[in-house]
């Protein structure tokens, strides 16, 4: 038998599924549990298994859940099929196939003839078995469900080792096991259906002689019967097991013993415990036709005694499956009682046992019934060519049309490649002319930034001088009579021309310097600088501004670009020193092996590393109330190719040194 959902549920506590039942609340959940109900007890308690399986058909109906209804009616057909009932089974497996063909499930209606393929095998109608079989294979290779395709296999292969075709029967087998390793990957996969697989094989090799072979395959099968905890399973084992040792050998009795132990308690009418109740009578028989019976392990019968048990069984056998019409068992187990007839003298009754099973031979294993089932396989095979070339024509057919499209296809590549080719150089040469845009403005705006900063900074210094005597002269003019009223005038003259010149010079120099703001170096005076500092910061009380060089003196630089780090340092300084008294800013320029330096000092408080950060590290912040200050200074040195550094003065204060090359040769970066 195939269980309906080809899954294994688990098996809950037996004790705490009815009462877990009551407590839930959805319907769909409900049929759920009912369904790992029903498996559990199928092999427990057929009829709870039953009626457990009516309660969740009605469910899955009233919920439209067509899918679970017919599993459920599947379940019932099979439990009914188990317990030897099979006119009972036909009516839910017929139900079944309706319901699926109506709702367009093909699983159901595979299904539904494969149960009754196993009903048909085991009333020894083994041409519509066969028929049955064949059809659930088809049904599920159309849909590509291999684990049908696995059990309708199975199905035949039992079929054929029925019949005696071993051959055959092996081959089916294999093909089942090899459908359920290609499912899984190439591995072993240990199910209900593999086992029975073993369990064939087991059959056939036990048939033809080869026990070694048999008794492997026959441990498989129980093995994983017994990892599963099902008895059923290892009493079919036991059943087989004790067909390959001959009726004197102990171990025969005792598996078939073993087997019917679990029949007897489980399903007392099913195929194997009729089979299992025959196998004991023929051990007895053979017994009681042994010199030495009381050899037996445990078992202390005489002749006479035997005898009777033989009879008793193999009766038994033959009436339980004269019950359910099973024709192939009763045919088999009418021979096996006719002898025991015989041997006892019942000439009459043997008689008539022989002739039942003569009767039944001819029809089950007439030439008759062999030519069908040949029949109905060439038949599938046929249909199988039939289908391969259908499936041929229209690969050709397809073909032809996947080639044709292929060229369009590929044309069609070829035109939208020359199109993507002519696009990818436009826009190659758009983003190029964008890059170079991109790059003029921001240079552009880099160059506005620092001309603003540059202005800012270095009109501040000379603009506050020139107010704050502007201021002296409107509010406190006694302070400049003081002082002498020429010398002040000269004063405010000075800081005037020094702030026009500045301006001037500033015009000048970004005038120039816009259209390519790169340096010129060239060889500039280090007089000239000095003058220039001395115009644009002239002597402020109480602040001394002094300058130091080597006469003749020059450096390496752009002169505008120099002037403007030289004023931004001397700024700074100024600024420091507005609170000490007696300022000092002292500058002085000498040369060194291949380098030259200018060098400001001046007597203020120093300053901390945050506050000179931003002659290291351009990511520093830039004031808005001071401009770039050391931004300017750090940027420009760069340009001209110097360094700048800074640390605090021998006698306080601090030291800011530039250091430049002395060479033209050396290269400077922009």
């Amino acid at each position: 038998m195939l269980k309906q959902g080809l899954t294994q549920s688990p098996e809950p506590h037996l004790d705490t599924l009815e009462q877990h039942l009551l407590r839930i609340k959805t319907d769909t959940d409900k049929i759920n549990y009912l369904w790992n109900m029903v498996y559990v007890y199928q092999n427990l308690d057929m009829k709870k298994s039953i009626a457990y399986a009516r309660v969740g058909f009605d469910l899955a109906k009233r919920n439209q859940n067509w899918t679970k209804a017919g599993d459920f009616l599947g379940y019932i057909g099979e439990d009914f099929t188990l317990a030897g009932q099979f006119d009972s089974a036909q009516t839910p497996l017929q139900q079944q196939y309706d319901l699926g063909k109506q709702h367009n499930n093909y699983r159901a209606m595979a299904l539904s003839v494969y149960n009754r393929a196993s009903i048909a095998q085991q009333q020894g109608n083994y041409v519509l078995a066969q028929q049955y079989s064949f059809e659930s294979y088809k049904i599920a290779e159309e849909h590509s469900d291999t684990g049908i395709m696995v059990a309708a296999c199975t199905n035949i292969s039992s079929i054929y080792a029925m019949q005696r075709n071993f051959d055959k029967a092996r081959d089916y087998a294999q093909n089942s096991i090899y459908l359920q390793k290609n499912r899984h990957s190439g591995k072993r996969y240990p199910n209900d259906l593999s086992a029975i697989c073993e369990e064939l094989l087991g059959v056939c090799y036990r048939e033809q002689k080869v026990h070694d072979s048999a008794l492997k395959y026959f441990d498989m099968a129980w093995q994983y019967y017994r990892s599963k905890d099902n008895e059923s399973g290892m009493a079919m084992i036991y059943t087989q097991q004790s067909a390959v040792y001959d009726g004197t050998d102990p171990r025969a009795l005792d598996y078939a013993l073993k087997a019917q132990a679990i029949w007897d308690k489980v399903s007392p009418e099913s195929l194997y415990s009729i089979n299992n109740l025959a196998t004991i009578g023929m051990i007895y028989f053979a017994l009681a036709r042994s010199e030495t019976p009381g050899l037996w392990k445990g078992l202390a019968a005489s002749k006479t005694q035997l005898v009777r048990m033989a009879t008793d069984a193999l009766q038994r056998s033959v009436a339980l499956s004269r019950k359910l019409k099973m024709q192939a068992i009763v045919m088999e187990n009418a021979d096996s009682l006719a002898k025991m007839e015989a041997y006892q003298g019942n000439y009459k009754e043997a008689y008539e046992l022989s002739q039942e099973h003569t009767r039944l031979a001819d029809t089950i294993y007439s030439q008759d019934t062999k030519n069908k089932i040949a029949e109905i396989e060439k038949q599938h095979d046929i249909d199988l060519r039939d289908k391969q070339l259908q499936i041929d024509h229209l690969e050709i057919s397809n073909q032809k049309k996947i080639r044709w499209l292929l060229i369009s296809g590929l044309s069609l590549l070829f035109i939208a490649m020359l199109v993507i080719t002519w696009q990818s150089r436009q826009r190659k040469k758009i983003n190029q002319q964008l890059s170079q845009l991109n790059r003029e403005l921001d240079a552009a705006g880099k160059i506005k930034t620092k001309f603003f900063a540059i202005l800012n900074h270095d009109l501040r210094r000379p603009m506050g001088n020139f107010i704050n005597l502007l201021h002296l002269v409107q509010h406190r003019p006694g302070l400049l009579k003081e002082g002498g009223a020429e010398e002040n005038a000269r004063k405010i003259s000075m800081a005037a021309e020094g702030l026009l010149e500045t301006m001037d010079d500033l015009l000048l120099w970004t005038k120039g310097q816009m259209e390519n703001f790169k340096p010129e170096i060239r060889r500039v005076p280090v007089a000239r600088l000095f003058e220039d500092l001395q115009k644009n910061f002239p002597a402020i009380e109480p602040v001394a501004l002094t300058f130091e060089q080597e006469p003749g003196m020059t450096i390496l630089t752009d002169e505008n670009y120099c002037q403007t780090i030289l004023r931004n340092l001397t700024n700074n300084a100024l600024l420091a020193l507005g609170q000490t008294p007696n300022g000092i800013i002292a500058w002085k320029a000498w040369k060194d092996a291949d380098k030259t330096y200018l060098r400001i000092t001046d007597n203020g408080p120093g300053a901390t590393p945050e506050q000179l950060q931003a002659l290291f590290d351009g990511a520093s912040p830039v004031g808005v109330r001071n401009g770039l200050g050391l931004h300017v200074v750090r940027d420009m040195a760069k340009a001209v190719g110097g360094k700048v550094s800074a640390k605090a003065a021998p006698d306080g204060g601090l030291e800011i040194l530039l250091e430049l090359k002395a060479t033209i040769a050396e290269h400077i970066p922009v």
